[in-house]
């Protein structure tokens, strides 16, 4: 595994320790958390996350289209897009600029990466979140799980309530799913 840590910058996923029970509850406070579960080596799942051709593929939610600008899957790269909203009663949808700032990764156990807009810094500094991606396989299938973590609970509910976080961390990993058949 190889990763890379900026103390300077926000929000870092803090080490919460088992044994407490109130760092735990701060945390879920500020976090959403989906999983998934693929009939597909972890290989394969984590090859659908390393390039830019695949990810705009399944990236998003339903009815999002993703165009990258630059994409370095590399511990310190950065991988730049604009998220295109649906079209809504015949009306372009939204564009949403997104930067990606790869801090930890890892082919067998996943990545963690600093996620912000147009305005976050090369070095992530200005993320609106940290995203870990974990994967773990057992019995031929492997589970993903996603855990994204806000600097507040506040800044948590408001993309939850306003951005519909939760449905679409789902809907985002069912578009993986549905990525991977396509491969068969």
């Amino acid at each position: 595994m190889t990763s890379i840590t900026n103390p300077a910058v926000n929000p870092e996923t803090p080490y919460v320790a088992d044994s407490d029970p109130l760092a735990q509850a701060e945390l879920a406070a500020r976090s959403v958390t989906v999983s998934h579960v693929y009939a597909f080596p972890k290989a394969l799942v984590f090859a659908a996350y390393s390039s830019a051709d695949s990810l705009a593929q399944w990236w998003g939610p339903d009815g999002f289209t993703i165009t990258t600008q630059r994409f370095d899957f590399r511990v310190g790269g950065i991988w730049e897009f604009m998220m295109h909203g649906p079209t809504q009663g015949g009306q372009p949808g939204v564009d949403y600029p997104n930067k990606i700032f790869f801090k930890q990764i890892d082919p067998e156990a996943g990545f963690t990466h600093l996620h912000g807009d147009d305005k976050m810094a090369d070095d992530g500094t200005g993320a609106l979140f940290t995203a870990t991606i974990s994967l773990s396989e057992a019995n031929g299938q492997t589970t993903v799980t996603m855990q994204v973590v806000f600097g507040t609970a506040v800044q948590r509910d408001y993309v939850v309530k306003n951005h519909n976080a939760i449905e679409g961390g789902q809907q985002t990993l069912a578009r993986l799913e549905g990525y991977l058949e396509n491969l068969k």
